[in-house]
């Protein structure tokens, strides 16, 4: 994803690992950005807001008063913030990581000889769906890879006994995989590309 392009209602966008950065131009002098991130549940919520003079040397009007405030429609702008981010990182289908989490399966490796990598993987996983707003992301995830889901339910609950899924608050279901798990995750992608990169260059020879 690009600086630069116009995404709906915003003038730039940017995002990875889990977070988006949005601006746009609100007229009379204001630009307006939201940066938005995924709770500890997963699911995609704006972190924060930043309202600044366009021109970074000059003040419009009477400056950033409580008229301005009032003209702002806060909920759309952070409804249109949140559909975008998700546009961007591809979380909202729930299928980013499931597809990978298939793969691995296929290989028939057994429980005892799965790694990091892995349960990393099946966080990415439940993380994605969870996103989507479901309750039932252990449910669909399992139905999604054809395994049981007490099966899955012992992928999670090793998953964060690993540290690579969040515990949701109280109450809440979903995680999201800890930063050791992104890490893991970032490596596996840069070795698939590698691989990609190989076999492009093989087939040129």
């Amino acid at each position: 994803m690009a600086d630069g392009q116009v995404y709906g209602p915003f003038d730039t966008a940017s995002g990875s690992g889990g977070a988006a950065e949005l601006e746009a131009d609100l007229g009379e002098g204001w630009t307006l950005r939201l940066s938005v991130g995924r709770t500890d549940a997963g699911r995609l919520a704006v972190r924060e807001v930043t309202v600044r003079p366009t021109n970074p040397d000059g003040l419009p009007g009477d400056g950033f008063t409580t008229g301005v405030v009032r003209s702002i429609q806060w909920g759309w702008w952070i409804a249109e913030a949140k559909r975008v981010a998700g546009e961007l990182q591809d979380i909202v289908s729930g299928e980013q990581w499931v597809p990978t989490v298939k793969a691995l399966l296929a290989q028939r490796r057994q429980a005892a000889g799965r790694g990091d990598e892995f349960y990393a993987v099946v966080a990415a996983a439940f993380a994605d769906l969870s996103a989507t707003g479901t309750r039932r992301a252990t449910q669909e995830l399992a139905a999604k890879v054809d395994t049981p889901p007490n099966t899955v339910n012992r992928w999670l609950k090793e998953a964060r006994s690993r540290g690579l899924l969040t515990s949701p608050e109280r109450g809440q279901t979903g995680g999201v995989p800890t930063a050791t798990a992104q890490q893991l995750l970032q490596n596996l992608i840069d070795a698939l590309q590698g691989d990609a990169g190989k076999a492009n260059v093989a087939e040129a020879e």
